[in-house]
């Protein structure tokens, strides 16, 4: 079999045994798991349009989810000072209380699956979504979105690989490197792609 689809079957029996092991823990058992998975996405104040795009669910369904964790007193909606059309979905204390548990016990049930440390997870994901590359003698690091990646990504990555003390290796050869050949072939393709 090839590695791809080697990789393919170890990511699906991750997700069924830790789906499993989530279900079994000992969760507040009058949230239904998708209200859950709204939950844990509340990390800051997001406008309801804005979160049902990035859960992939209609509007409407956001809605009746939304109405159960507030009715559940996990969230609160208040109207967008920037737009008062929008209404914003905000956490509630107890909502982060709750937010807390789950994330230490799906942290701690994919370790236990893995094998793999907190240090490990961390800079993997961020490694497995990040893209860097040079323009112009600049360095320019595209990291994941969330504010948590970006710091992981930052701290635990690329501030030490940045230094030229860092061993047994590090970028600062690469970023002090002038270009082996001359960049005039390539500006002329781009300023002639531009000029279309």
């Amino acid at each position: 079999m090839s590695p791809e689809i080697d990789l393919m079957i170890s990511i699906h029996l991750l997700h069924d045994t830790l789906e499993a092991r989530i279900e079994a823990a000992d969760l507040d058992q009058t949230v239904p798991k998708n209200d859950i998975l709204m939950l844990i996405r509340l990390t800051e104040p997001i406008r309801m349009g804005s979160l049902a795009e990035e859960m992939l669910v209609l509007p409407s369904t956001l809605t009746a989810i939304a109405d159960r964790l507030e009715e559940a007193g996990l969230i609160r909606r208040r109207r967008d000072p920037e737009d008062r059309r929008a209404w914003l979905l905000d956490v509630t204390d107890k909502g982060r209380a709750l937010q807390s548990h789950i994330m230490a016990l799906s942290a701690e049930m994919f370790r236990s699956v893995t094998g793999l440390s907190a240090a490990e997870i961390g800079s993997s994901t961020v490694q497995s979504r990040a893209m860097a590359g040079m323009a112009n003698h600049t360095v320019i690091f595209c990291l994941p979105g969330s504010t948590g990646a970006c710091r992981t990504g930052w701290e635990g990555i690329l501030l030490s690989q940045l230094d030229s003390r860092h061993t047994p290796c590090n970028f600062s050869g690469l970023v002090l490197r002038k270009p082996e050949k001359p960049m005039q072939r390539l500006n002329e393709v781009i300023g002639q792609r531009a000029k279309r």
